[in-house]
């Protein structure tokens, strides 16, 4: 998904003014992307090494286009984990 096609998702522009909302809207990948971010599979690959759930939900999400869906679940990360360090939480 291309950020053309994020910003006419309701949810994606929601979180383009704040990354916590908690709006997700179905179908869109942009939104999977930051669902799978914040989850505790990502937490736990990113603060325990345990990456194997994070995989397959991603998997699961994105089959043959695994490789799309990690940079995009990345990229979230980083955006979440930056607004989290403004935040200081």
């Amino acid at each position: 998904m291309n950020h053309e096609t994020a910003i006419q998702c309701p949810s994606c522009r929601a979180a383009e003014v704040n990354q916590f909302t908690g709006s997700y809207h179905a179908g869109c990948e942009n939104c999977s992307a930051r669902m799978l971010a914040n989850s505790p599979q990502a937490w736990n690959a990113i603060h325990k090494g345990q990456a194997a759930q994070l995989q397959e939900a991603i998997r699961k999400t994105w089959g043959d286009e695994y490789n799309v869906g990690r940079q995009m679940v990345w990229e979230w990360i980083q955006k979440l984990t930056a607004a989290r360090a403004a935040k200081g939480i």
